[in-house]
């Protein structure tokens, strides 16, 4: 594995507890799309006690957030080793699944 991956999943599981505290407190209390408030405030509060700066209410949305971490040292992927993580998703009405 290299030193990139090494310290993703070193801070991955570091911080396991606390993601997973976080993702069942979401599924625990689903809300409809454009609507979760509760779930909005969840991850922004976590994210600024990680020592994120968070912007709430983007681009004229009540629930969006925006979060940035400052800049530690730098340690760069190569493009092929870049991943994503998927946001969590919002409560859909059974009759839109």
């Amino acid at each position: 594995m290299n030193a990139w991956k090494e310290r993703v999943c070193s801070e991955v599981d570091r911080c396991a507890e606390r993601l997973v505290r976080v993702s069942q407190e979401i599924y625990d209390h689903p809300e409809l799309k454009f609507e979760e408030r509760r779930a909005s405030r969840l991850l922004a509060d976590a994210l600024e006690t990680a020592g994120f700066t968070v912007e709430r209410g983007v681009a004229g949305i009540d629930t969006a957030i925006r979060a940035a971490h400052p800049p530690r040292e730098t340690v760069r992927p190569s493009p092929s080793s870049a991943s994503t993580t998927p946001s969590p998703r919002s409560a859909m009405p059974a009759a839109t699944i």
